[in-house]
């Protein structure tokens, strides 16, 4: 059974059947002597839809067997299985501990292509990679690489001639990795490895020898050659990294190294420019405290302290030392905290029995002295005082209190019930001081009692060559005003209208004298107003007034003017145009024109009226002879049943204050009471008359009597009205 298992697998399997001579499904596509399977074990090839072991005289590439490598992996690389078979890969390039040689891939390169370069067995290496170094396998020489440089993490960091070796040979010098005979110039100073290490060039797995540097690290110095941690006494200064016997001048100062504030062991004298901060120079060396009597000045020790400076105490050092400034005050070139009392002014911080003349001032109660008095207060020459308020009996003058105010100065007195010198006055000088207010008059802001010849004019307490702009003189000749009128035909400013333009106008803000006024305007006296703002009792000819003027009667057109009371005038535009002011001719032949017409009306009204008187007397004869009939009488006396023997009715007069009645023995004709008073009021007396009219004065029958009476209450005058016209009459 297992000799036939064995001649199985090596036997080809069709590429289309398996064990059981069927094909493999497309989820199991290839095929292997115990069945189908999705993708060939670890260890077998592809070689079609079947599974193998090897490929015989083919090549693998990608686990798969193929007639010939690809270009692009053309190297190859054999290797023999557990079965010593053959197996022949397709390589891009040869693996770890492989070399190419002819296309091959081979793990020892032959002896006359002995170097490797960039994984290549060659005769021999190229110009650019001169170092060797022996490559082995298991103690065995495979090869020679060629290389730039030797890697300083191998076991062969160092380069000595063409080869890296693991140490360089005695009496060598190690630099830059590199074995050499002796250090170069650049790199003169001998290190050992543990310097090497701390400077960061050396690796702890590297032999202790020699090595070569520019430098020394940090705290080290150069002496001979070599570098130390502490220069000797023979070269104990340290200049620059080096030991040296002295310091030059221009480094001359001595100071540590390293910089510390006290000197150590590990200290070391350094040669410096200038001490370090906080080390001050005591004769060229660099010291932490200066000695005792030196006081110390910009970091040098010194006996004397400069001009212009002061010595102070440092409590924290404990020494002097040379300041320009005291924090405080200074007192016999020392500073101090305060001043004593026979010292206590005080001037640039010193402390002074009194103010020098370079510091002159002080504010009151204080014993700082100033050179200036503070801001916003003046100077008290008298007393070199700085103070808010000058005494009572000095000036102000440019902030200094004077005794008086110099030439062509001004006094004034200020808020502060201070004298102030001016050099001239805001309001008005009298006698050499500023005033408010003159008592009299003023010329260019000068109190004076009555304005000069050449100043005349005056206007509001001052004095004028002239008057000024935007006012006017007025008529007294003296006095100029800006209550001024514009004379728009003169241009000027005037206050009182010529006689060519002696009417005013209102013009907005502005007052204007004119020749004549609006259409819709009205004299008011002199004064151009609207016909509706005339509140007079008379409008006529332009004009609005109390009364018409002297030799004129007012008779007016309309009888409701005559009836309109103070108060109660309203015109309109178009009463402008009405003039009832009428000259006394005019009225009086108005007058006698009326006259006549009553005269006329009167007459005829009298010879009516008799005629009305017969027809009585016959009516009377009649009742005598008729007393039967009654109601027939009654009926033409009105329709009254009265049995009384005068056939007369009582009708009540028009007037109410008439008491007559017509009887048979009174005149049908009466003037009342009213008519007769009003007679007496000055104007035209007005006569009304009231009658019953007899359209048939032939049938005398049909009336027995009119009762006829002057009504009077027309022709009333109201006494109390002083605006009444003088003529007034009524039709």
């Amino acid at each position: 059974m297992t000799m036939k298992r064995s001649q199985l697998q090596n036997k080809r399997v069709q590429c289309n059947q398996c064990q059981d001579g069927q094909k493999c499904p497309d989820h199991l596509p290839y095929c292997t002597p115990v069945g189908c399977v999705l993708q060939c074990p670890d260890g077998a090839f592809t070689n079609g839809s079947n599974c193998v072991q090897d490929c015989a005289d083919q090549y693998i590439f990608n686990s798969t067997c193929v007639p010939n490598c690809p270009a692009s992996s053309g190297l190859i690389e054999e290797q023999i299985n557990f079965k010593f078979k053959k197996l022949r890969f397709c390589r891009s390039q040869c693996g770890e501990h492989t070399f190419a040689y002819n296309n091959t891939c081979i793990r020892s390169c032959p002896h006359d292509s002995k170097f490797v370069e960039n994984g290549q067995c060659a005769s021999n290496c190229s110009s650019l990679k001169t170092l060797h170094r022996n490559i082995s396998d298991d103690n065995r020489l495979v090869g020679i690489e060629c290389r730039e440089t030797c890697n300083k993490s191998s076991k062969n960091p160092f380069q000595s001639t063409n080869e890296c070796v693991s140490k360089c040979n005695e009496g060598q010098f190690v630099v830059d990795g590199k074995c050499l005979k002796e250090c170069p110039t650049d790199k003169h100073v001998l290190i050992s490895l543990e310097v090497c290490i701390q400077m960061g060039k050396c690796l702890r797995v590297w032999p202790e020898q020699k090595y070569c540097s520019e430098r020394c690290p940090d705290s080290y110095f150069i002496y001979n050659t070599s570098c130390v941690h502490r220069c000797p006494e023979t070269s104990m200064y340290a200049l620059d990294g080096h030991c040296v016997k002295n310091c030059p001048m221009d480094k001359r100062y001595t100071c540590y190294k390293p910089e510390s504030l006290y000197l150590t062991e590990e200290s070391v004298k350094g040669c410096c420019e200038e001490c370090p901060h906080p080390l001050v120079a005591n004769n060229f060396t660099c010291v932490d405290v200066c000695p005792l009597g030196m006081k110390e000045f910009e970091r040098t020790c010194l006996w004397v302290c400069p001009n212009d400076t002061h010595v102070e105490y440092v409590t924290e050092i404990g020494s002097f030392r040379c300041v320009t400034g005291c924090k405080k005050y200074i007192m016999n070139n020392l500073c101090t905290d305060s001043c004593p009392n026979d010292a206590k002014y005080i001037y640039e911080s010193h402390c002074a029995a009194e103010c020098p003349n370079s510091y002159p001032y002080r504010v009151e109660n204080s014993f700082t002295c100033l050179k200036e008095c503070p801001k916003n207060f003046k100077k008290n020459i008298l007393t070199n005082e700085c103070v808010e308020i000058c005494p009572a009996e000095t000036s102000v003058h440019e902030m200094t209190c004077v005794s008086e105010c110099p030439k062509g100065f001004k006094q004034i007195n200020s808020r502060t019930s201070e004298v102030n010198c001016v050099k001239s006055c805001d309001k008005y000088e009298l006698n050499g001081t500023c005033v408010d207010s003159c008592q009299s008059y003023s010329v260019n802001k000068t109190c004076v009692e009555k304005c000069p010849r050449n100043y005349s004019f005056r206007y509001r307490e001052s004095c004028f060559a002239i008057c000024p702009a935007n006012t006017c003189l007025m008529d007294d000749g003296f006095n100029c005003t800006d209550d001024c009128m514009n004379d728009i035909g003169n241009n000027k400013l005037v206050y009182t209208c010529p006689k060519s333009t002696p009417y005013i106008q209102k013009y907005m803000s502005e007052r204007r004298c004119v020749s004549a006024c609006e259409r819709n305007e009205v004299l008011n006296d002199f004064t151009c107003i609207n016909v509706t703002d005339c509140k007079r009792a008379v409008l006529s000819h332009g004009k609005c007034e109390h009364e018409c003027p002297e030799g004129y009667l007012y008779m007016p057109k309309n009888r409701k003017e005559y009836a309109l009371s103070v108060g109660d005038y309203q015109y309109k535009v178009e009463d402008a145009q009405e003039n009832p002011c009428v000259t006394a001719t005019e009225a009086y032949l108005s007058v006698v024109f009326i006259g006549i017409v009553v005269v006329m009306y009167a007459t005829g009204v009298a010879i009516f009226l008799s005629n009305i008187q017969i027809g009585v007397n016959i009516c009377g004869r009649k009742k005598e002879q008729e007393s039967t009939t009654e109601e027939v009488f009654d009926h033409r006396c009105g329709e009254r049943s009265n049995a009384s023997s005068n056939c007369v009715q009582d009708v009540p007069a028009a007037n109410e204050h008439s008491e007559d009645r017509w009887q048979d023995d009174e005149p049908l004709l009466t003037l009342t009471e009213n008519n007769a008073q009003s007679a007496g009021n000055g104007d035209v007396p007005m006569l009304d008359l009231a009658a019953n009219t007899i359209q048939d004065s032939s049938n005398i029958e049909e009336y027995c009597m009119v009762d006829i009476h002057v009504a009077g209450n027309h022709g009333e005058m109201n006494e109390e009205n002083e605006d009444v016209p003088l003529l007034s009459a009524s039709l």
